[in-house]
């Protein structure tokens, strides 16, 4: 069947059984993912692309009775784009965020996602976008300014301090650290609550976790209100033109609620400074992991006249496959979840109506039937276009019209902090540090332990 095509009822009658893994009696393959979530699905059968995965004998509150994973790239562009309207965010993503951003673009539907994207899709945009590239550069001189040569680098806390300064220039014309370091408490309270067996206790229940959760939701809440109490201040025609200002107008004509608009800043302030502090802290490690790799971006910036700018990108084509390589290696949603709002056909097999499916990004990024050496670190590979004719064998900012509204913005900050630093620094691994990495889903993709790196000047 054409990938373009519309999926009938015949077509789904006459469609087979996906494969299953079933796993232990009653609690099916749970533990096996719990264990091993990275390489879970390298275990799953061979099939066409979609696997049945038995894991609880029942639907729980945070845990359903069976997934369906999605890993072929020509079934992956049909969920995601060709049939897109077919598919929706699965309830237990929204439950997940329930307590925390319940009206976030991130899981809103319909007239809802509609009218939040219609209010923030002008702050994406490319030609806004290239308007962050100076205080990109900016902020990103200002703190390597203050580095020692020879210093120990805990590099996750310098990229959070960087991104989160960019992310306050560029979108809410501010110093935000306070709000910065509050947006960490949560995420560090999230990814606990989002643990098994805490996942599966309800909120109201006052264990450890959920009070710790409330309390730091609390105090984000209080951080986000101030912020959007002083540019309230601030008379109408002399606010920034800025995500913030675009925010506050659309509650004030009403198009958002007020809890609309709270929602909106944490989901923009966890996906641009959380998931994008996370790729830089990984490219930054492997430019001093692999420095053989990298050896051409640094003749690359010494070749400006000047620090990296908008203009001098096409200059610097290694900064784009490093971060594109960083981004393949550690995407930092490990996965993309949906559910059919009616029963399809996906690569001749059926998937019921509401059944949970799993879009494994991080591992379709690492199969070795798309890429070639798919463990390695290879950012050459973008530049030989030694990649997969299949588009979304990569997809670290999912696809089509639910896309990473700020896939631009991450993108073109990855690519310039980057040569900005490669400017000034060459880092090296720590004495004790390994070239290898653990991770861990906190809920992004994370290193398991903080890394050191130590920065050299050039």
């Amino acid at each position: 069947m054409d990938a373009t095509e519309i999926t009938t009822e015949d077509d789904y009658t006459n469609a087979e059984e996906p494969p299953s893994m079933d796993g232990l009696p009653v609690i099916g393959s749970l533990p096996a993912m719990l264990d091993s979530p990275f390489e879970f699905s390298e275990r799953l059968p061979d099939s066409r692309g979609v696997v049945r995965v038995r894991l609880a004998p029942i639907d729980l509150p945070m845990m359903p009775s069976e997934l369906y994973y999605v890993d072929h790239p020509e079934a992956i562009r049909r969920v995601l784009v060709d049939d897109h309207a077919s598919y929706r965010k699965p309830d237990l993503a929204k439950r997940a965020f329930a307590d925390l951003a319940p009206n976030g673009l991130f899981v809103a539907e319909g007239d809802q996602w509609r009218r939040i994207r219609d209010v923030v899709q002008p702050a994406f945009g490319a030609r806004n976008v290239q308007r962050y590239a100076d205080a990109m550069v900016t902020e990103t001189v200002r703190r390597v300014d203050e580095w020692d040569d020879g210093e120990p680098l805990a590099i996750a806390d310098e990229a959070r301090t960087i991104t989160s300064a960019i992310l306050g220039r560029a979108l809410f014309s501010s110093d935000f650290t306070a709000i910065a370091d509050s947006l960490r408490s949560v995420v560090d309270a999230m990814g606990a609550k989002l643990d098994v067996p805490a996942s599966a206790v309800p909120t109201w229940v006052p264990t450890r976790t959920n009070r710790r959760f409330k309390r730091d939701v609390r105090e984000f809440e209080r951080v986000a209100a101030d912020l959007v109490r002083k540019r309230r201040q601030v008379a109408a025609d002399e606010r920034p033109n800025d995500l913030l200002s675009a925010l506050i107008v659309a509650t004030e004509d009403r198009t958002l609620s007020p809890a609309e608009l709270r929602d909106q800043l944490f989901v923009f302030l966890f996906a641009g400074h959380e998931t994008t502090s996370l790729a830089l802290t990984f490219a930054c490690f492997h430019l001093a992991a692999n420095p053989e790799r990298c050896e051409r971006l640094y003749a690359e910036v010494d070749a400006l006249d000047g620090d990296p700018s908008i203009g001098a990108l096409d200059e610097v084509p290694t900064s784009e496959h490093i971060a594109k390589e960083a981004l393949r290696l550690y995407p930092p949603s490990v996965e993309v979840a949906r559910e059919p709002t009616e029963d399809v056909e996906l690569r001749g097999y059926r998937v019921p109506k509401s059944a949970g499916m799993i879009l494994p990004v991080y591992s379709v990024h690492r199969d070795e039937r798309w890429w070639d050496d798919p463990e390695s670190f290879r950012p050459e590979r973008w530049e030989r276009e030694d990649v997969p004719s299949h588009e979304y064998a990569y997809f670290p900012f999912g696809g089509g019209p639910r896309a990473c509204i700020g896939n631009r913005f991450a993108t073109l900050g990855l690519r310039l902090v980057l040569a900005t630093i490669a400017r000034r620094y060459r880092f090296g691994l720590a004495p004790d540090r390994s070239a290898d990495l653990d991770l861990r889903i906190t809920p992004t993709l994370a290193p398991a332990e903080p890394i050191e790196l130590i920065a050299r000047e050039r």
